[in-house]
């Protein structure tokens, strides 16, 4: 009976094994997702920079190291920096809206729950499904709705009136007239 030998070729000389191991990598394509909302203010006109924006990992999601959690509006649109995922999973988080300590805004008190269904067609590609909810309801967009109350300006006035009454042709009788 024969003994096979094996030899691995690195490209130069040959190396005597005791088996043959084939080492294959699977790396599908990364799932990439930018999460994005509105911002609508009623009252006064919105500037940019004017509200904050946050993402909370939830569950066991993590957020990547160094991720930016928090965005500023501009023109009306937040936008997070792309999450980016190697891996199938369910990954959930939690959008909202920072507050201030200004009593002038009614502001937004809505919590945005996200979920991104990452899956693997087994082809070398990730995808992502993102749902929204917003307070338990399926949502299409994630908006949040501030209004304005601007602060009212008080005048302290006092001012006194007088004046005469004449009557051509005859006298004025008293009470005759009254003035308001």
């Amino acid at each position: 009976q024969a003994t096979p030998s094996y030899s691995k070729w690195d490209g130069t000389t040959g190396t005597i094994v005791d088996s043959i191991v084939f080492n294959n990598v699977y790396n599908p394509k990364d799932a990439e997702v930018t999460l994005s909302g509105s911002k609508i203010l009623t009252g006064k006109t919105l500037q940019d920079d004017e509200f904050e924006f946050v993402i909370t990992p939830t569950g066991n999601t993590v957020l990547p190291t160094g991720y930016d959690n928090t965005v500023k509006n501009a023109k009306g649109i937040f936008t997070f920096n792309k999450l980016v995922f190697d891996k199938a999973g369910v990954y959930t988080y939690n959008i909202t809206e920072k507050t201030t300590t200004s009593t002038n805004y009614d502001y937004d008190e809505s919590i945005y729950a996200v979920t991104i269904t990452v899956t693997d067609n087994s082809e070398g590609v990730l995808s992502a499904r993102v749902s929204i909810r917003k307070n338990n309801m399926e949502s299409s967009e994630i908006v949040f709705r501030n209004g304005f109350v601007p602060t009212p300006i008080l005048f302290d006035i006092s001012a006194e009136f007088g004046g005469t009454k004449t009557l051509d042709g005859r006298s004025i009788k008293d009470g005759e007239f009254e003035f308001r």
